[in-house]
């Protein structure tokens, strides 16, 4: 492969994508020689490949380069002024290294997609042009992450699959659900990665102004970006904890949010490590009928919670386009409810019922 051309494929996605050279002046062309290949002036902009010539549009610029050995040597010179050896060469060598930090970058996207569940949500394409922007940082985050996950709980489900589900908002973005149901140790998982864009709702912004947002609209809309992941996991044995968790990025003004960034990065990557050895501890534990059925007890709390009280679930049945069926994704297969349930006196039912009625600092 050329210094000079990279193969984007991630998933299903194959295209071309050309390393960008910075070009300001006007008919350029390109004087390549090296090893036994005559020099020859090139309309346009050629290199040499192990394929032989190649060409794409280098746009406005005077270039004569070297090829030696594989390493490309570029002097550019602006029409009418000419630059010593000395000058091009170093010249060359600064540009020669910010192609190959650029083509660095491009690849570690590259490889990563080849990693996660499925294609990205933004076009490959967009991401590569925006390598640097936090929301392409944050959406490759996200769609690692979820890749983890569902990698890690269906190893540990003894190789139980993930249904993968794309899904499309006409108002801007979209998202992946991964649902793993009735497996050997879940009975139901989900890890979903949404990113959407676009106005936000009137609802939505009085939900986040009644907790004290200060949002300015720019003639009378509100544009937003909002991505992350969302995972939720039922397993089957009531000693295993349920978990659910969030890691999101909410963009309405430009900021400087590197060091949030790094923080979510974190934390995100700690979920596998911290999450599976627990499950793993607890996987062939024994359990009551008694026991079983608190667990289901407990899951209906939890749906009145995910229903009633979450801001995220909120915030998604607010925005328009949402999709239900993977805002709801998090709800468990089954669930009890009892009117008026309370845990006989001295057992660890009722253990728990005060600790969480009276939290307790466990830190200090």
């Amino acid at each position: 492969m050329s210094q000079l051309i990279a193969l984007a494929r991630c998933g299903s996605c194959a295209r071309s994508a050309l390393a960008p050279v910075a070009a300001h002046q006007r008919t350029g062309s390109l004087l390549v020689a090296g090893g036994a290949a005559a020099s020859r002036r090139l309309c346009g902009v050629r290199w040499l490949s192990r394929h032989g010539v190649r060409k794409f549009g280098l746009g406005d610029a005077f270039c004569t380069g070297l090829l030696v050995g594989g390493a490309v040597l570029i002097g550019v010179t602006a029409a009418g002024v000419g630059l010593t050896r000395q000058r091009a060469v170093m010249a060359a060598e600064r540009w020669h290294g910010g192609v190959e930090r650029d083509q660095q970058a491009r690849d570690e996207i590259l490889r990563k997609c080849k990693h996660f569940m499925s294609d990205p949500v933004t076009d490959i394409n967009q991401l590569l042009e925006n390598k640097e922007d936090m929301r392409t940082k944050m959406e490759l985050l996200i769609l690692d992450v979820q890749a983890d996950v569902c990698k890690a709980l269906a190893e540990v489900d003894g190789g139980q699959t993930f249904k993968v589900d794309r899904w499309h908002r006409k108002e801007g973005g979209g998202g992946i659900s991964c649902v793993l149901q009735d497996g050997k140790v879940f009975e139901k998982a989900g890890v979903n990665v949404s990113v959407v864009f676009g106005n936000l709702s009137e609802e939505a912004a009085k939900q986040m102004r009644s907790r004290g947002k200060s949002l300015k609209s720019k003639d009378g809309q509100l544009p937003f970006c909002a991505m992350g992941v969302s995972s939720v996991i039922h397993p089957k044995n009531p000693h295993i904890p349920t978990i659910h968790f969030n890691y999101r990025y909410f963009e309405i003004e430009e900021a400087d949010a590197e060091q949030l960034f790094k923080f979510v990065r974190s934390c995100a990557k700690a979920v596998v490590p911290c999450y599976i050895p627990i499950v793993q501890k607890h996987l062939h534990d024994t359990y009551t009928a008694e026991e079983k059925a608190w667990q289901q007890l407990r899951r209906g709390r939890y749906v009145e919670f995910n229903l009633v009280y979450d801001r995220g679930t909120k915030f998604g049945l607010a925005t328009p386009g949402s999709r239900i069926e993977s805002i709801l994704m998090s709800l468990p297969l089954t669930a009890r409810w009892e009117y008026m349930h309370n845990p006989a006196k001295g057992t660890r039912e009722a253990e728990i019922m005060e600790i969480l009625r009276n939290p307790k600092d466990w830190v200090h």
